[in-house]
C-alpha cells in the first residue's frame, strides 16, 4: 500500500514540475465507472470460462500537460473486478465466481488527435484489497452454496498494460473505454493449488467504461 501511494506522489509530483516550466495548467477530477472482467487461465476441460463478471470503479485523477496534444493522466482507483468458472466438480454441476477489489494506479499517457478525441496508453499497478469466493453445487438433487474469504488465495500487487480511447468535452467531461491486460498473476500459485483451484495461472481481462469530470 506505501509503495503503491509513492508511486502516486513521485508521478504527480514531477510531471507537475515538467507542466508548470511548460506554464499549462494541471486539471483535476473525479471519475465513475463500469467494469466487465475474467479471466485467463489453461483450464482442463472439466472447467470452462464462464460469462464475464460486472463491477464498478470510482476514483480521483490529474490530467498534466507534458507536450502539444500530450498529457500524462495518473489516477487512484477503487475498482471491484472479477471471473466466473462453470463446469467444475462437472458431476455435481458446479459453478463458481471469485470477486476481487483493488486499489489501482492507472499512468496513462493520452494523446489527442482530433478535438477532444484521444487514444491512451499505460500500465495500472494495483494493490488488493478483499476477495470472496461464491460456489453453489448439486448434492443429492438439492443446491449446495457457501462463501468464503479468499484473501489468503491473492496476490498482494499485480501489474497490467493499458490500452484506451477517450473523448473529452470543453466543459469538462470526459469519457474513457478501456482495455486492461493483466501481466501478472492475481493469485499465489502455490494457495492457489492448495484452495484446489484447477491451475495456478490466473491473469485478468478488464474492459472498463467510466465518466469522468474535470474542474
Amino acid at each position: 500500500m506505501k509503495k503503491l501511494l509513492y508511486v502516486a506522489l513521485m508521478s504527480l509530483g514531477v510531471t507537475s514540475a515538467i507542466a508548470q516550466q511548460a506554464d499549462r495548467k494541471v486539471e483535476y477530477g473525479l471519475k465513475v465507472g463500469y467494469t466487465n472482467s475474467n479471466a485467463r487461465w489453461d483450464l482442463p476441460k472439466v472447467a470452462e470460462y464462464g460469462p464475464s463478471t460486472s463491477g464498478y470503479l470510482f476514483g480521483v485523477f490529474a490530467e498534466i500537460p507534458l507536450y502539444t496534444n500530450l498529457t500524462l493522466q495518473p489516477e487512484l482507483n477503487y475498482n471491484k473486478t472479477g471471473y466466473k468458472s462453470d463446469g467444475i466438480n462437472e458431476q455435481k454441476g458446479g459453478w463458481a465466481k471469485t470477486t476481487r477489489e483493488n486499489l489501482s494506479l492507472p499512468l496513462m499517457l493520452k494523446y489527442y488527435f482530433y478535438n477532444g478525441l484521444n487514444v491512451q496508453l499505460g500500465p495500472q499497478f494495483d494493490y488488493f484489497i478483499d476477495s470472496k469466493l461464491n460456489e453453489q453445487w448439486l448434492v443429492n438433487r438439492e443446491m449446495t452454496a457457501r462463501e468464503v474469504n479468499y484473501n489468503y488465495v491473492m496476490s498482494k500487487f499485480n501489474v497490467g498494460a493499458v490500452v484506451g480511447l477517450g473523448y473529452k468535452l470543453p466543459m469538462g467531461l470526459s469519457f474513457d473505454a478501456r482495455y486492461n491486460y493483466g501481466l501478472t498473476n492475481f493469485m499465489k500459485p502455490k494457495e492457489a493449488l492448495k484452495a484446489e483451484e484447477p491451475t495456478d495461472t490466473f491473469k485478468s481481462d478488464v474492459i472498463s467504461f467510466s465518466v469522468g469530470y474535470q474542474f
